[in-house]
């Protein structure tokens, strides 16, 4: 299985897909106001959901857009950084993605809309897709780049 995972300052999606198409989501999320809590939230709930994953071969992460709010950046770093850091801990492979990356080359253009990455997931996973929220899709193509970067390369 690879993981696909889509991170906010409130939110880690996860995707793991599986070679056969099949996959699941799961969606760690926080709500608390301040910072510290939100943080040590999602931290407890990834590290409770990924320790229970079996079989994951590697491990696709959305890298850090450049934002211009330190703030910002700052705690969408700390958040991928929980993600790396449970994959160095399980000892499974991981790689940080550009979203502009994947885009491109799962897609065609490294700055498609979220509706066109929506449609796109349709048309690989179907209807349920519509049940997804836009994190769990983004997740859901993380892994399916993933797995063709790792299984069947692009042309």
């Amino acid at each position: 299985m690879i993981l696909g995972i889509d991170c906010s300052s409130k939110v880690i999606a996860i995707a793991g897909i599986y070679k056969d198409g099949n996959f699941f989501t799961k969606v760690c999320t926080s709500t608390k106001k301040d910072w510290r809590s939100r943080y040590e939230n999602l931290f407890k709930e990834f590290n409770e959901v990924f320790n229970n994953l079996t079989d994951v071969q590697a491990v696709f992460i959305e890298d850090v857009p450049f934002v211009q709010n330190r703030q910002s950046f700052a705690k969408l770093l700390r958040i991928v950084s929980v993600c790396e850091q449970s994959c160095i801990k399980n000892n499974i492979p991981y790689f940080a993605v550009n979203n502009k990356t994947w885009k491109a080359q799962l897609i065609g253009d490294g700055n498609v809309s979220k509706e066109s990455i929506k449609n796109f997931a349709l048309l690989s996973f179907g209807d349920i897709v519509n049940s997804l929220t836009g994190d769990e899709i983004d997740a859901l193509c993380l892994g399916r780049f993933g797995l063709l970067h790792l299984y069947q390369k692009f042309s």
